[in-house]
């Protein structure tokens, strides 16, 4: 008889206890399942971008792009920080018309990095100790936990909105309690286009965030922020309008590091290939030098190399006007087909009463509810599939068809009630 075996032995004390948990996937594969089965069911569980035809929205430049990719770039081993010609074509992209009042004022540096989830683990590895915190909204991305809880780091949050904007006052309370005990301060700020609210805020409250983060350098206080980007390309504001917001950090002082994480899989829709970046801005050298150091030891250490495929991508996407060109009126209707989406669900939640935190644009929605867990269980029996959060529902109007929006608020509040 074969003996059992204690396999608690075996892991660390660290890993002993983690559980990702099922709850996401297990409802994403019944959506899927149910609407194999009946094209009517409404499936608002995929964070990816599809057509009006349910399928996975493709970029025909992206698709031309791939087409003329020699195997070599495809397939051969990227340089660990994604090289030169990569870092400069991420700038490129990430600042626009920007770029150059970027490089004249800050001190910057790029890693690639598998997604902009790399991007984010990696930072949070090399900036934030066992037992620190890390300071989030009240409502956040779920798989920010799971990085934070892999470096023994603590989540400390703060109320997300004032009414129907974002609550700087409740950000510099908790950011002060932190800062009393640990005399740092690091957080994670989720924008534009946030996940999952979709709500992106405005220059004053960037304005007002960078003035407090200035004032704790009278302190001595280090500041890291990490900025995730992730679905910038989609903002309400545009490119040029999202990158008048990215600007704003050239206002920042020597004792704040700024980390943006960029997600090239959501902007191009190549979720799987695995495009990130990693950047960091600093008005002190010494911020960035460190950054480079410590950015590309732990991308070795972690995953040697990131994906040559999207680098290769990106690269190609950025060594003309034309193809740049092309591919920026493409996204423009990518965009836009999300924000017809969402303006006919927002103005009939505003007919029949459905309350909803506030929603700018972007992939996801959300919907407050004190029973989430149960919410979504009635839902699914009227064929309306969703993704439970700790303190409501999650929409991703990224996925569902425009022909399914109209009358979907009224369903959801007759559920509700």
């Amino acid at each position: 008889m074969e003996q059992e075996v204690n396999s608690m032995n075996y892991l660390t004390k660290q890993a002993a206890m983690k559980n990702a948990g099922d709850d996401i996937l297990k409802i994403s594969g019944m959506a899927h399942k149910a609407k194999l089965e009946n094209p009517d069911v409404v499936n608002a569980t995929v964070g990816s971008l599809y057509t009006d035809k349910s399928k996975l929205y493709q970029f025909q430049l992206i698709n031309y792009v791939l087409a003329t990719i020699p195997n070599e770039e495809m397939f051969a081993y990227a340089q660990t920080d994604g090289g030169e010609v990569f870092k400069e074509s991420a700038l490129k992209w990430v600042f626009r018309s920007k770029l150059s009042k970027m490089k004249n004022s800050m001190n910057i540096s790029v890693v690639a990095t598998p997604g902009g989830s790399g991007a984010i683990s990696n930072t949070l590895f090399n900036y934030v100790n066992a037992g620190d915190s890390i300071l989030l909204t009240d409502i956040y991305w779920g798989p920010y936990q799971f990085m934070i809880n892999e470096i023994g780091a603590n989540i400390v949050t703060h109320p997300m909105f004032d009414g129907s904007k974002f609550n700087v006052k409740a950000f510099k309370e908790v950011a002060e309690n932190i800062v009393a005990k640990e005399q740092k301060l690091v957080t994670i700020i989720n924008d534009p286009c946030h996940n999952p609210t979709g709500y992106s805020m405005t220059k004053e409250e960037w304005l007002e965030l960078i003035s407090y983060f200035n004032s704790l350098g009278k302190r001595n206080i280090p500041v890291v922020v990490i900025y995730d980007i992730a679905y910038i390309d989609y903002s309400m504001y545009g490119q040029d309008g999202s990158r008048e917001i990215l600007a704003l950090l050239q206002e920042t002082n020597e004792h704040v590091l700024n980390v943006l994480t960029f997600s090239g899989s959501k902007t191009f829709s190549v979720y799987g290939l695995r495009l990130g970046a990693q950047i960091a801005l600093s008005k002190s050298k010494k911020l960035i030098d460190d950054f480079e150091r410590t950015a590309l030891y732990s991308t070795r250490a972690k995953w040697s190399c990131p994906p040559k495929i999207g680098i290769s991508i990106l690269n190609k996407l950025m060594s003309t006007e034309e193809t740049e060109k092309v591919f920026v009126e493409e996204l423009a209707d990518a965009r836009n087909l999300i924000q017809a989406r969402s303006s006919i669900f927002l103005n009939e939640a505003n007919e029949v009463g459905l309350v909803m935190h506030p929603y700018k644009s972007g992939f996801f929605m959300s919907i407050p509810s004190e029973h989430p867990n149960q919410l979504v269980e009635d839902l699914r029996k009227k064929d309306i599939y969703v993704v439970p959060m700790e303190k409501g529902i999650r929409m991703a109007v990224s996925s569902i068809p425009t022909d399914q929006m109209p009358g979907l608020a009224k369903r959801i509040k007759e559920v509700i009630e």
